[in-house]
């Protein structure tokens, strides 16, 4: 919640994640978890697949000039999580 240009918002029984550098309809965010691209469109579904309790690290890039090669492919932003 500490990291600038990316912002929480809290719902009945949820919690959406937006990037202020990656709004729009088209814009996408990539999730990563373990090194493989979820194939969700929604990130913030494809978060739900990882419990906290397993997450080990997560990496935030918050722009297309972040995103190491790697993890550079459709999106605008990416959350790569690495699990125990």
């Amino acid at each position: 919640k500490n990291v600038p240009g990316v912002r929480l918002g809290f719902r009945a029984g949820s919690t959406e994640v937006t990037f202020t550098r990656c709004s729009g309809a088209n814009s996408k965010v990539g999730v990563w978890i373990n090194g493989n691209r979820v194939q969700i469109a929604n990130h913030n579904i494809a978060l739900t697949m990882v419990s906290p309790s397993d997450i080990q690290a997560m990496e935030i890039y918050r722009g297309v000039a972040e995103i190491p090669g790697e993890f550079l492919e459709d999106s605008c932003a990416a959350i790569v999580i690495w699990t125990r």
